[in-house]
């Protein structure tokens, strides 16, 4: 058996899988959009920007442009991506 729990301000998974009669007092925790959740008991490969897509803090994170040498800048005043469109920021 296993449970997962996501943050809702940032890229994060909190996993505990119960191993012989008991869970364990602290979970396995994933942070990163780029990261992937593998819990093998479930058959599970779950990538946390699937996880997170559409949602305000991906909305956010994705509306925030890169300046000329790559690093981030300000967010800019352009409308959020579609698939945003109906979430508030």
């Amino acid at each position: 058996m296993t449970y997962l729990v996501f943050e809702q301000d940032q890229y994060a998974a909190h996993i505990w899988t119960r191993e012989a009669d008991a869970f364990p007092s602290a979970p396995t925790v994933i942070r990163g959009r780029d990261k992937i959740l593998r819990i093998e008991g479930l058959n599970l490969i779950l990538p946390l920007a699937a996880v997170y897509a559409g949602t305000a803090l991906d909305c956010a994170v994705r509306s925030v442009r890169r300046g000329a040498a790559g690093h981030l800048a300000a967010p800019h005043l352009a409308p959020p991506p579609a698939q945003c469109g109906h979430l508030r920021l």
